[in-house]
């Protein structure tokens, strides 16, 4: 008996792995993939992986994001940090930068504390993920540069960004979740249209 591609993650969720179970080769179901998340966390695995490109690609989906927030000052500081780390995925943004720009993050989290501590999952307002998510992209950056970047830490800012789901969804929200992470799909595969080799994947286990 003939066994599967797929055996090859044998790391991933179990959802992941009834789904890749129905996918014909690697290639295909980089293709086909709907889920940001799990596309974000296989990048991350890989080593002497691209943190620029992963970093470009996740500050996209923020970026889009944003257009659901109303215009304020919270917004204006979520722009501005977003522009810095974009510059950074590029190849021009500075240490000092980012560091101010984390700065500013934990500013504004400490000024929504009280509401954030006080609310639930779902009562969560869209600025709490997107701060979520940029201090997330930042720290990822910072140890990057020490070569000690975490690898969880982007995909799981693509799930905090997932959440942000536009008004008047309702009882669909889980629905309109499954869309906005198949956009996080699209935009990594803008960044990286050609998937990864299995082969230069970390082999150590780790189930998310």
């Amino acid at each position: 008996m003939t066994t599967h591609w797929s055996k090859e993650i044998y790391y991933a969720c179990d959802s992941a792995k009834r789904w890749l179970k129905t996918q014909p080769d690697f290639a295909t179901t980089w293709k086909n993939c709907s889920r940001g998340d799990w596309m974000m966390y296989l990048l991350g695995r890989i080593r002497e992986r691209n943190e620029k490109r992963m970093v470009r690609a996740i500050t996209r989906y923020v970026r889009q994001a944003l257009s659901l927030l109303q215009d304020g000052d919270e917004k204006s500081v979520y722009l501005s940090v977003v522009r810095i780390v974009m510059s950074w995925s590029h190849g021009q943004g500075s240490s000092k930068a980012i560091e101010k720009s984390q700065e500013e993050i934990n500013n504004l989290y400490e000024k929504n504390k009280g509401y954030h501590e006080r609310s639930r999952n779902k009562g969560k307002s869209k600025s709490f993920y997107v701060n979520d998510a940029l201090s997330k992209i930042i720290d990822f950056i910072e140890e990057s540069q020490k070569r000690e970047a975490y690898k969880e830490d982007l995909w799981t800012a693509i799930d905090d960004i997932s959440k942000i789901i536009p008004p008047g969804h309702g009882r669909f929200w889980q629905r309109a979740r499954q869309d906005s992470l198949a956009v996080s799909a699209d935009i990594i595969r803008s960044v990286f249209p050609i998937p990864p080799r299995l082969s230069k994947i970390e082999e150590d286990y780790v189930n998310y």
